[in-house]
C-alpha cells in the first residue's frame, strides 16, 4: 500500500511540475503580446500607453524566462564547515 502511495505522489508532483511549466510559457507568449500590442491594436502614437505596454511586458517576458531556465536547483553538495 505504501508503494501506491508513492508512486501516486510522484505521478502528482510531475504533473504539477508540467502544469506549471506551461503557465510560464503562456505567461512567456502574453508578456510578448503585451509588448507587440501598441502596433497590432493600433496605440502606438500614443506614447504614454506605447511605453507602458513596452515596459510592463519586456519585465513579464523577462520574469517567465527566468522562472523557466533561470530557476535551476543544484543538486550538488555544497562545502561547508
Amino acid at each position: 500500500m505504501c508503494i501506491i502511495y508513492s508512486k501516486v505522489a510522484k505521478i502528482i508532483k510531475i504533473t504539477k511540475f508540467m502544469f506549471i511549466k506551461w503557465i510560464n510559457w503562456a505567461i512567456l507568449v502574453l508578456g510578448v503580446w503585451v509588448v507587440i500590442s501598441p502596433w497590432v491594436l493600433g496605440f502606438s502614437a500614443f506614447a504614454p500607453a506605447l511605453w507602458s505596454n513596452v515596459i510592463a511586458g519586456v519585465l513579464v517576458a523577462i520574469l517567465a524566462l527566468w522562472q523557466l531556465f533561470g530557476n535551476k536547483v543544484s543538486s550538488a553538495p555544497s562545502m561547508t564547515q
